[in-house]
């Protein structure tokens, strides 16, 4: 491109990354909503960093619905795999 002219990069790696903006803190830790089924749960990000794309583990189905509407509003009582919902 000429010098001056606003254009934009696409990187395209191996592994799917989540963008920044999904990625939240809870409980001390970096993760994301997903919606497997449902009620809403937040999964860890281990390899996660504040504002960096974010691996998608290996061991995720590729399917796996991640919340993005309202993603925010969503408290630290969602269901976490593994976990019983607080009444």
């Amino acid at each position: 491109m000429p010098v001056g002219l606003a254009g934009e990069v696409r990187w395209q790696g191996d592994r799917p990354l989540l963008p920044p903006g999904y990625v939240q803190k809870r409980d001390g830790a970096f993760g994301v909503f997903v919606k497997p089924g449902a009620t809403a749960q937040f999964r860890p990000l281990p390899e996660a960093q504040a504002g960096r794309p974010a691996p998608v583990p290996d061991d995720w189905p590729l399917d796996l619905p991640v919340v993005d509407e309202g993603r925010f509003q969503i408290g630290l009582d969602a269901v976490a795999p593994g976990a019983e919902r607080r009444e």
